[in-house]
Formats: C-alpha cells, sequence, structure tokens
C-alpha cells in the first residue's frame, strides 16, 4: 500500500500520513492474486478485470485505516467480518463515505488550498470591488447628471425637458427620486431646484408639500409661475384639477398660479367664477376671485362664512382667525431685521377679527369727502386745498346764516366738495405716471390720509351705521391683529415664506412709483390683498420709539406717534416684510400712507 523505494524517515512519513493505495489500484494481472471463491474475468480492452471485490478491499482498508478507533478493534472483529465474507454475509465494516474522504483529502493539502483559497478571496475581491467601483462611479455620474437636470428646469426648462428625455433610465429614476426629497428638503436651494420637475414628473409629491410642507412654508410652489411652460396646456390642466378636488391649501395655491399662467383660450374661466362665489375658505375665494379678474371676468364674492360684503362701506371683508398666544416682531436670524421688532417687547392675544380685503379705496373714502358736515373740518395740510377749504366753509356759513341750524346744503357747497373729492382722486393717483381710467383711478388706495382722517372715517362709517340701525361698527386694526393678518398663517418674512424674490405676485414694491389699482396681486391665505407694499398703512397703536432711533431722529423726543405697516411702493421688498414698522403723527400726510378697516358685528 505504500511506495518503500525510500530512507526509513520517508517511508514512516507516508505510512502516516499518505492515504493507503487501495488494492483494487495496486493490483496487477502478475500479482499472482486470485479469488478462492470464484474466478471472475472481464475482459476490456484485452485485460482481465481485477479479481479483488469491494467488500474485501473494505476489510483491507479499515485495517489499515489512520485512527485507531477507525479500525478493528480486535483479531475477533476482523476474523468475524473475514467469516461473514467467505460465507457471503453482509460485513460490519463500512467503506469511507464521499464527504470523509474529501475532508481528508483537504487535510493532507490544507497549506497549498488555504493559500489558494487566499489567492481567490483576493482576486475575488478585487473583482467584486471593481464590479462596485465602476457601478459606484456610474452611479455618482448618474446622481451628477440628476442634479444637472434639476438645476437646468430653473435656468432653460424646455432645455432640461431634452436633457431629460435624451437621458438613460438610471437617470430618469435619480431625476424624480432628488425632486421628491428636494421638495420636503429643508434646504431652500433643493426646494428651488425640485420644485418645478416634481411639478411635472411627480405631481402628486408637489401637492403633498403645498399642503403644508415645505414648500407651502418656504413659497417655493411659486416657482411654478416663473417657468417658461413649453406645453402650458399640461400645466393648466393639472392646476384645474386641483383647484376642483385639492386640499384647501392646494386649492388656493392653484387657483393663484391658474391667475399666473393661465390664458383665457385655456377655458378655466367659468371654474374661478364659480369658485369665487362657491368655496368657503375666504382664501381659495379670494384666489379664485383674483385669477378670473386676470382672465378678464369680474367675480365678487357674496356674504357667508369667513366672507363679508358690506353694502355701507362699499367694501369686502374677510375673517382672520385669531391666535391665543402670538409673538410679534422677528427673531433675532431673520434678515434685514430692525431693532424694533424685537419679539420680547410684545406678546399678545390675538382675536379673530373681519378685516377688509383691501386698503380703502379713493371711491370709498369720497364719501365721507362729500358730506359737508365731514368735509369742512378735514384739517387739510396742503395748500392747495387751503383756499378750496375756505370756500366750502365759507359757503355753508352763509347758507346757515339765511337758513339756521337745518340749512340744506346748497349746488354750490356740493359743487366744492366735489372738487375736494376730485383732488383727493388725483393725489391718489398723481404717481401713476401711465394714464388710468377714471374707475382706476377710483380704485387705488387712499393716500395723503393722516390718522386723523382715518379715524374720522370710521366714524363717519360708525354714524351712517347708527343711524340705519345695523349692527356693524368700524375701527383701525391694532400691531398685533395687523402683523397677524399680514402673515397669512406664515412664520417666515411674507405671507408665503421668506425670500423676497416671490414678493413682486403679492405687493407693489421695489421703487415702483404707478400707484396700483387695489387687488391686482395675489391675495395671501387669509384672502388679504396688498398687505405688502403699496401704501403703509395706519393702525390704531402708539409706537415707542427705541434708544437708537431717537438718537437718529430726535426731533421723535415728546412727539406722540402712531405705528404704520406694510412698506410701500418705493420700498425694497425687504422693507415689506410682515413685522417692519413705520411711523408718524397723528396728523402727519403724505402721499404714501392709507389705511384698512377692521369690521366687528355687534349683536343687539
Amino acid at each position: 500500500p505504500y511506495d518503500v523505494e525510500s530512507d526509513l524517515h520517508s517511508l514512516i512519513t507516508r505510512i502516516r500520513e499518505q492515504v493507503p493505495t487501495p488494492p483494487t489500484t495496486a493490483w496487477k494481472t502478475d500479482s499472482g492474486i486470485r479469488s478462492a471463491r470464484r474466478t471472475r474475468w472481464l475482459w476490456r480492452e484485452g485485460l482481465p478485470r481485477c479479481p479483488i471485490d469491494r467488500e474485501l478491499e473494505t476489510i483491507v482498508l479499515v485495517c489499515l485505516r489512520k485512527e485507531r478507533e477507525r479500525r478493528y478493534q480486535s483479531a475477533g472483529e476482523l476474523a468475524r467480518d473475514i467469516r461473514r465474507y467467505l460465507a457471503g454475509e453482509p460485513i460490519d465494516a463500512k467503506r469511507d463515505s464521499l464527504p470523509y474522504v474529501l475532508k481528508k483529502w483537504l487535510w493532507r493539502r490544507r497549506k497549498p488550498i488555504a493559500t489558494g483559497l487566499l489567492v481567490g478571496a483576493v482576486v475575488l475581491a478585487a473583482i467584486v470591488w471593481g464590479i462596485w467601483y465602476r457601478a459606484h462611479q456610474q452611479a455618482q455620474l448618474d446622481r451628477a447628471a440628476a442634479r444637472a437636470i434639476l438645476a437646468g428646469f430653473v435656468q432653460n426648462l424646455p432645455g432640461a425637458l431634452g436633457q431629460l428625455e435624451a437621458s438613460n433610465t438610471a437617470v430618469k429614476a435619480q431625476v424624480k427620486e432628488q425632486g421628491r426629497a428636494g421638495v420636503v428638503s429643508t434646504s431652500f436651494a433643493d426646494r428651488v431646484t425640485s420644485a418645478r420637475p416634481v411639478f411635472l414628473l411627480d405631481p402628486d409629491a408637489f401637492w403633498q408639500s403645498v399642503d403644508g410642507g415645505p414648500l407651502w412654508t418656504g413659497g417655493e410652489w411659486l416657482e411654478v409661475c416663473r417657468a417658461d411652460w413649453p406645453d402650458r396646456t399640461a400645466a393648466v390642466r393639472q392646476l384645474a384639477e386641483r383647484a376642483k378636488s385639492g386640499t384647501e391649501r392646494q386649492k388656493y395655491a392653484a387657483f393663484c398660479l391658474l391667475g399666473q399662467i393661465a390664458r383665457p383660450e385655456d377655458k378655466v374661466t367659468d371654474l374661478c367664477v364659480g369658485a369665487a362665489r362657491g368655496e368657503t375658505h375666504a382664501g381659495v375665494a379670494a384666489a379664485a376671485m383674483w385669477a378670473a379678474g386676470r382672465l378678464g371676468r369680474q367675480a365678487r364674492l357674496v356674504s357667508g362664512g369667513d366672507v363679508f360684503v358690506d353694502d355701507l362701506s362699499a367694501m369686502t371683508f374677510v375673517r382672520v382667525p385669531g391666535c391665543d398666544d402670538y409673538r410679534m416682531g422677528s427673531p433675532e436670524t431673520e434678515a434685514e431685521r430692525h431693532p424694533n421688532e424685537d419679539p420680547a417687547v410684545v406678546v399678545k392675544t390675538v382675536p379673530a377679527v373681519f378685516l377688509s380685503q383691501t386698503e380703502v379705496t379713493v371711491a370709498a373714502i369720497s364719501g365721507l369727502l362729500r358730506d359737508p358736515v365731514y368735509a369742512v373740518s378735514l384739517g387739510w395740510a396742503d395748500s392747495d386745498l387751503s383756499e378750496l377749504n375756505e370756500q366750502i366753509q365759507a359757503e355753508m356759513q352763509a347758507t346757515a346764516s339765511d337758513h339756521g341750524a337745518a340749512a340744506p346744503v346748497q349746488g354750490k357747497t356740493f359743487d366744492l366738495i366735489g372738487q375736494l373729492a376730485q383732488w383727493l382722486t388725483e393725489r391718489s393717483s398723481q404717481a401713476n405716471m401711465l394714464a388710468m381710467s377714471a374707475d382706476n383711478a377710483l380704485a387705488v388706495p387712499a393716500q395723503h390720509v393722516s390718522l386723523d382722517l382715518a379715524q374720522r372715517y370710521c366714524e363717519w362709517l360708525n354714524s351712517k351705521a347708527a343711524g340705519a340701525g345695523l349692527p356693524q361698527r368700524y375701527e383701525l386694526p391694532t400691531e398685533a391683529e395687523w402683523e397677524w393678518a399680514c402673515r397669512g398663517g406664515n412664520t417666515g418674512r411674507f405671507c408665503f415664506g421668506s425670500s423676497a424674490d416671490y414678493l413682486k405676485y403679492f405687493a407693489n414694491c421695489n421703487g415702483d412709483m404707478k400707484s396700483h389699482v387695489v387687488a391686482t396681486r395675489m391675495p395671501n391665505w387669509y384672502g388679504l390683498f396688498d398687505m405688502h407694499g403699496g401704501v403703509w398703512e395706519w393702525t390704531s397703536d402708539r409706537y415707542k420709539p427705541t434708544e437708537e432711533e431717537l438718537s437718529q431722529f430726535p426731533e421723535w423726543k415728546g412727539k406722540t406717534l402712531f405705528a404704520k405697516r406694510g412698506g410701500a411702493f418705493y420700498s425694497p421688498a425687504v422693507r415689506c416684510r410682515s413685522a417692519q414698522r413705520n411711523c408718524a403723527e397723528a396728523n402727519s400726510v403724505d402721499f404714501y400712507t392709507g389705511f384698512r378697516l377692521v369690521l366687528k358685528l355687534e349683536r343687539r
């Protein structure tokens, strides 16, 4: 069973470690081995078959096993298997199983096998790493290509669509994945680059973020109206569907966007008009009304729920929800903030109020100017009106001397008061460098209005309401009421978020010297127009200057000042923030200050 043609040491090593050669392998035709039971000559290729069968070979190999416990344990056991073999009975010895033989073979060759396995593992790891690295590099390239396409939607939307169409499947998937992540990101840049592509490629993700998510908080949903849509029809169709069946916030945004990008030929005007009359949320109804106007159809809101159309003042009021714990001002991290906006100064509970949708217009305040009881006592500071006021007073005094306290208002007096109303109309639109129609001139905010005049207007309306037995009462908003209403439920710098880039959709500002017709820009979420920009708006609260302001404006010392809010058309966008404050004396008059009204309905 072993090669003995070597030195003794090598022989002993072989016997100890080498598997013995099986008898059937070692047998040769001249070995002299013959079967005692029978002759089994099977010629194959000219040679007889080995006469040693498997059972006899098993007995021999068991005797030669290396492990002591696997050999016969006594000569008696060996003799018993030999007798069984000779008798043709099954023997107790079992041949080595294939797993066992393989195990022994591996053990004998463990060092070279281990080396081979190690080399193989290194080679396999290198192959796997190479495949992974290549896939990783390709994935990075795909992600970079997707980022470039997303950025392209901001810079060149038609070109980005073309790039997307020509991209492979992996890049298209990355554009969608990164876009979905972008519209819920805390990063302003991510939301800006993702808003337009997600609006097109994954509308549900876009509208979910609009419904109180990051796009709503930051205002990036307005990116849709900044885009140069190559297929406006598809965009308008999507907006119309959301305007019909979305949530209230989604409807509001959809109508605002329809007003920006739709055209009369898109056939959504009836949808806007119907929503202006039928929607219960004031912000949704106001947005629909504004969109209808942009499409060439005038629609008016109707009283009900959060809307009150007031015939007495000829103005529409919307209900602004209250807040139990409102901290006015701006946080220290807010850009462009002023020390007088310190939120630690004022903490107020703001009640729900009805606030006029727009500033008081020239048309509305002209009624006061045509009322002789109030017109002659307005005390205009402008020298242009001195002679006119004197004429009115003299005419009325002359009439009173002839007829007593019940003197009728003569035609000449009416003519003079009409001139006064015309003066206000001209002054309120004097900054308009373009010609305005008579209707538009009456629809601009009443400018050149002092706080005294604004309060006098409230008194006039209250007297008319009392005389008619109506339950309404009019007053100016407090600062807290005004600021809370201006924010429109948003915690950012403006009613839509914090980016001044979007303010142009809501406000007349940045030095645009053209007086604006009210409600020509989008309303905020509460349904209020022109809270930002346009004209400064009076409030009923006194203004306490900071030490820094007193050092800068020493003439303010000892004066009673009142707060104005909202910025004006000449103001840069950052000076039209929700927390922006200004002040003046009650009798101060300038061509960029107006006001809006609070309506209170008293139970009787």
